[in-house]
């Protein structure tokens, strides 16, 4: 009996552990701010320890620079991996353009 209930433990433990994998986050340029999930946790580069069992978006943001969002994807062991995808984030960002933040008004003749 004792040894049916430690192995009933044993399994409960091991079923609520959570992996984890260290994902580097790096822009050019540097100092981005990098959301995980929505919370602000850093600036680039910097590394993240994310848990494999979901999916976790990466959201980076720089003033006067267009925003980006990286999808990490999770993969489980019956894909022949067990982890995220991708395991670096590499962006290059792009700047802004004065066009892009402004409102533009556009008349249309008609034609009679």
């Amino acid at each position: 009996m004792n040894k049916l209930l430690l192995l009933a433990v044993t399994g409960l433990l091991a079923s609520a552990c959570v992996a984890y994998q260290r994902v580097g986050i790096e822009s050019a340029p540097d100092a981005a701010e990098v959301y995980l999930d929505g919370e602000l946790v850093g600036t680039t580069p910097l590394e993240l320890r994310v848990p494999t069992g979901a999916d976790h978006s990466v959201y980076l943001k720089k003033e006067g620079f267009q925003p980006r969002m990286v999808v990490l994807d999770r993969h489980a062991p019956a894909d022949g991996i067990d982890f995220v995808t991708p395991a670096d984030v590499r962006v290059r960002l792009v700047p802004r353009t004065g066009m892009q933040d402004r409102e533009v008004e556009v008349e249309v003749d008609k034609e009679e």
